[in-house]
């Protein structure tokens, strides 16, 4: 078998090799080309435009290739808001060359979805060669997040004295009263008296975050339309009030009675926050009621995102210094018949006349420590109301906890009196370009307006209250009106906004009808308003001047009580956008970028041209 097997080879290899002949041809390829984009997909947001490069894969073929782009979709040669524009660059591709790129802009009214598109490539003499490139078209990132607060008997203002879910639903953020998931102050409920607001908000925009509002720990509401709250406010009286060895509330100084709140009397407190129980009650039946057995079914915290908690303030002084005795109160007539103040004894020191800050904030900072990760580990997020952001610890207590922090006093602070100097607009500047792991809702109202709502609007008046002017709340400076207030406001939040939507720093409430209403302004849509991503962080130009470079423009803000200019350095001009005329920016007028005119408390979009 051996020799047998060898033969076979030894005979076989020459008769093949004598077949092939001496004289055979390796057959060669015919010229061609394919198309090779580099990435076969792209995700585009509205108003946005990208690079794409193509390479061509030529064999034994030197001629020109002449590109289009094709498929089931709004493309066009010549960019338009309604259009995907293309083009190559070169194009045609010459034979000396193997590559090519395409320019796409998607146009800020182009519907989002997915677009199947095909690059197509011609050329004498071959067939057509076709590449896929799947395009994604998402929603233009907002530049402006908004937050929507209302309270109360909300909505007065707007058509049929209710707040449409409608306009609600474009807001990015709502801070609402606990009981509203079936409120007949929202319009749609009106219709349908079985619909949960909260779940269709959900169903309209999916990304919306909602909070249900509460007063926070430091104090107690105590309503007469709400049987939950009078029955715990009787049971902790009896059970850990006056004469109580494990009392939670705190009493007069000089009266030794129970506090009320001046402004708002139905609000007792200031309230032991030292007390583990009392915050350990606090959390549980807060929980409980919206999101846990629901027993009295008042309240519902399905289809929402987090807890906000009001009267959160970081020093205890600011709550302590409105508080009467309770006996000055007549609950019959519903007013005050005496005027004595008293200071709560678990945070003041009697003998030297003082507020216990110390013993406050260590205290504030063991109920974040707990009640962080109670309401996280239960899916919820804690965002809290502290009136102003001031303190170096509180900011840091903050970043550690990672929570959502309402500054009500924000840019724009009606009970704050300003200085001439924009010292304090530039500290609440800087606090919000430097805030990392926590979010700011900043509080904007126009002057003369009162969180307490004591001023609120009348029924029906709405947008036209921002035609009126409102005098900066400081002596001898300027009036402005609603609109300018509100850019003055917006161009303090787009300094210092981070625009990333994912991980926001801050978000954006305005209103000149207290916390009974809150509009839509068209200053948000960002179809109508965008100037593209920043393109670095906000300078300062002088002592309240400042601006910051964008994409497509410029944000300006003069936060002085007197007119300033502002220089930027680069030559050309540019148009001056405000209120009147950013929908028609080809009407706005021109200015020279070595000298742009501001006028006092002026936020300013200068547009490229």
């Amino acid at each position: 078998m051996k020799w047998a097997f060898r033969g076979f080879l030894s005979i076989g290899l020459p008769l093949i090799t004598s077949c092939a002949g001496p004289t055979s041809q390796i057959p060669q390829r015919p010229a061609s080309y394919a198309l090779r984009p580099v990435q076969q997909s792209l995700t585009l947001e509205q108003g946005r435009e990208a690079l794409v490069e193509i390479h061509l894969e030529r064999t034994r073929f030197d001629g020109a290739v002449e590109l289009r782009l094709e498929g089931d979709a709004p493309l066009a040669l010549v960019a338009s808001p309604q259009t995907i524009a293309w083009s190559f660059s070169p194009n045609p591709v010459p034979g000396t060359q193997s590559q090519s790129s395409l320019s796409l802009r998607v146009g800020r009214e182009v519907p989002s979805g997915s677009y199947s598109l095909r690059i197509r490539g011609q050329s004498q003499g071959l067939p057509d060669q076709t590449a896929p490139l799947q395009l994604q078209v998402q929603p233009r990132q907002p530049f402006t997040l908004t937050a929507l607060v209302l309270y109360g008997r909300f909505g007065p203002t707007h058509p049929g004295d209710c707040y449409p879910i409608a306009t609600a639903a474009r807001f990015h953020l709502l801070d609402v009263s606990a009981g509203a998931h079936n409120s007949d102050r929202w319009c749609e409920v009106r219709q349908n008296n079985r619909l949960n607001a909260f779940e269709e908000l959900k169903r309209r925009n999916p990304r919306m975050r909602i909070y249900l509002y509460y007063i926070g720990p430091p104090d107690i509401a105590v309503s007469v339309y709400d049987p939950v709250s009078q029955q715990e406010w009787d049971w902790i009286r009896q059970n850990h009030g006056i004469g109580s060895p494990d009392r939670w509330i705190s009493v007069g100084v000089q009266s030794g009675e129970y506090l009320r709140d001046e402004r708002w009397p139905w609000i007792f407190g200031v309230m032991n926050l030292g007390n583990p129980n009392w915050r350990r009650h606090w959390m549980e039946t807060r929980y409980d009621r919206a999101w846990g057995r629901r027993l009295d079914g008042r309240h519902n915290g399905a289809h929402t995102d987090g807890i906000f908690l009001d009267n959160m303030e970081y020093n205890v002084r600011s709550k302590g210094i409105y508080k009467r005795r309770a006996g000055c109160f007549d609950e019959a007539a519903w007013r005050w018949v005496c005027q004595d103040r008293d200071h709560p004894d678990l945070y003041y020191n009697q003998a030297q006349g003082q507020y216990r800050e110390d013993l406050w904030q260590d205290h504030y900072r063991d109920f974040l420590n707990e009640s962080v990760p109670f309401f996280r580990n239960r899916g919820l997020d804690l965002a809290l109301n502290p009136w102003r952001i001031y303190d170096r610890g509180q900011i840091a207590l903050y970043e550690t906890h990672g929570v959502l922090v309402f500054e009500e006093c924000g840019f724009l602070c009606p009970e704050e009196m300003w200085d001439k100097r924009p010292l304090r607009w530039e500290f609440k500047l800087e606090t919000m370009r430097q805030a990392q792991n926590y979010r700011i809702i900043t509080g904007n109202r126009v002057p003369g307006t009162s969180a307490a709502n004591l001023n609120q609007a009348a029924p029906g008046e709405g947008l036209q209250r921002m035609d009126r002017s409102y005098p900066a709340p400081c002596t001898g400076c300027p009036s402005r009106t609603g609109w300018q207030w509100l850019w003055f406001a917006l161009g303090s939040y787009w300094l210092a906004y981070n625009f990333d939507a994912e991980r926001p720093n801050a978000y954006f409430h305005f209103s000149a009808w207290e916390y009974r209403d809150q509009h839509w302004f068209e200053e948000y849509d960002p179809q109508l308003l965008h100037l593209g991503r920043p393109l670095g962080p906000a300078l300062r130009a002088s002592e309240g001047v400042w601006w910051r470079p964008f994409e497509e423009g410029w944000v300006a803000v003069n936060a002085n009580p007197e007119p300033k200019s502002l220089s930027l350095p680069l030559e050309g001009w540019a148009r001056l956008l405000d209120h009147e005329n950013f929908r028609t920016p080809e009407r706005a007028p021109r200015v020279n970028l070595r000298q742009i005119p501001l006028e006092p408390y002026h936020g300013a979009i200068i547009l490229k041209e």
